[in-house]
């Protein structure tokens, strides 16, 4: 069973580079790998396409004072995003995506505090005005908003602006004979996900 063999303490199968840069995994309670992989990446797909409007957004904003080096790498990373999945996938193409962000994310965080629409792109998960401190009144509020409402705190967004790749793992139970468990329409969605069928009969 991938759920067993893909998240069992004793002998978890994934590690993080130098960086801590790896994958990240997770699972359903149900036989639904292929909408909740789908899901995942359709989710992600949405905050970096709304981060990216953001991007346009305070680039074009003239009251918004930068370093012409974190312009140009917002600007980087909006031509980079454009670019097709098999061209990021070759050596050449890993090689500036990476340069570009290693360079990006700590231009943020110098800059950060210059602006709020800055401030946003840096780690705010949905785009809210960020403008108190550690102890304020406003913070409690945020820390009511996510233990009771169950909405996202404030955090890092460096992970958007990179690019994932996704993989929806499984064995053939799930996906054959369930009435394919929507393995069909996540092919014919042609999204960027891979799907690895652990096929055991």
């Amino acid at each position: 069973c991938s759920s067993i063999w893909g998240g069992s303490n004793p002998s978890f199968p994934y590690t993080t580079n130098s960086k801590g840069e790896g994958p990240a995994w997770a699972n359903s309670l149900f036989e639904d790998n292929a909408e909740f992989g789908f899901g995942m990446r359709k989710a992600f797909k949405q905050r970096r396409d709304y981060l990216a409007l953001q991007v346009e957004d305070t680039l074009a904003d003239q009251s918004v004072k930068m370093s012409d080096e974190l312009r140009q790498a917002l600007q980087q990373f909006l031509v980079m995003r454009k670019e097709q999945m098999h061209d990021l996938l070759l050596p050449k193409g890993r090689s500036i995506y990476h340069q570009i962000m290693e360079k990006l994310v700590p231009l943020l965080e110098k800059e950060k505090t210059d602006h709020p629409k800055i401030h946003n792109l840096y780690d705010l998960p949905l785009g809210e005005p960020c403008n108190y401190h550690r102890n304020s009144r406003r913070l409690r509020f945020t820390l009511y908003q996510h233990v009771f409402l169950m909405q996202p705190l404030p955090q890092p967004r460096e992970d958007m602006f990179g690019r994932s790749s996704f993989w929806i793992v499984g064995g053939d139970g799930w996906a054959y004979d369930i009435g394919y468990g929507g393995l069909d329409h996540v092919i014919a969605s042609e999204e960027h996900v891979n799907i690895l069928v652990l096929d055991t009969e």
